[in-house]
């Protein structure tokens, strides 16, 4: 299995700001967020509108960014009181645009709208009822996402827990310390071990597959605790283990606690 890894495309916030204007006629300021494999902007227009601008990873082609856009259509129309972030058409009408820079490079780019809150990972404190709500949100995004097909639901990607035992066995001899490789592979063989009964009866579907503490967004309610806003990209999103979808918002929630 080849799993495509490109380094992010490099754009500055100049390039940033022509890119909104040309392809999608908005007027911004640009601010560059984080990403792992995307080069993002937050871009603020002088109406006080918000919108983050995507420039995608040479590794993902068009079946992939349009996996991506219609799963934030498909989460967005869902009756909920959850945001996620929707994808904006160009003067083309289009939501998937292409914009050549001055080194040649063709590059998929895309404006989504923004979703204000606070980090999970910057919001104390994380209360049994706001771990309930995340909760109930993953529960309501997993409904959804029942109904949800794609052709590009099964790419390859390095976070589908499908692939971690032969992935992590594969790259063992990356990790210098003999003692540590020792102790992950014991735990990787543990973990086949112990998935060995079930395997066949995992249950597979599109998953969101990152609902990470920098992915949920939170505010502060009248009452003082904390509320879920939404949550923002699905760049990892795929079809996989259903039961992936708790474990990887469980083990995010278990940090530092």
């Amino acid at each position: 299995m080849k799993i495509d890894r490109l380094a992010r495309p490099r754009i500055s916030a100049d390039e940033a700001i022509v890119i909104a204007k040309d392809c999608f006629g908005v007027s911004c300021h640009a601010t560059e967020l984080a990403g792992e494999r995307d080069r993002n902007f937050l871009m603020s227009s002088t109406s006080g509108e918000k919108f983050v601008l995507k420039i995608g990873n040479a590794a993902d082609n068009k079946s992939v960014i349009d996996f991506q856009n219609q799963l934030l259509l498909h989460l967005s129309s869902a009756e909920t009181k959850w945001s996620w972030p929707v994808p904006q058409s160009d003067r083309q009408g289009q939501l998937i645009s292409q914009w050549g820079n001055d080194r040649g490079e063709e590059l998929k780019v895309r404006l989504l709208t923004f979703i204000d809150g606070i980090f999970l990972a910057d919001f104390l404190p994380h209360s049994f009822s706001l771990m309930k709500e995340i909760g109930q949100f993953l529960g309501s995004v997993t409904k959804s996402l029942g109904s949800f097909s794609h052709p590009a639901m099964d790419r390859p990607l390095f976070w589908d827990m499908r692939n971690g035992i032969d992935l992590v066995k594969r790259h063992l001899d990356e990790i210098a310390d003999k003692k540590r490789a020792g102790q992950v592979l014991h735990m990787v063989e543990s973990i086949e071990e112990a998935l060995l009964s079930v395997y066949d009866h995992l249950r597979e579907r599109v998953i969101y597959n990152d609902a990470n503490d920098h992915n949920l967004l939170v505010k502060c309610g009248e009452d003082g605790v904390g509320k879920l806003v939404g949550a923002i990209d699905v760049g990892d999103s795929m079809r996989s283990w259903l039961a992936a979808e708790p474990a990887v918002a469980c083990a995010y929630a278990m940090m530092n606690k």
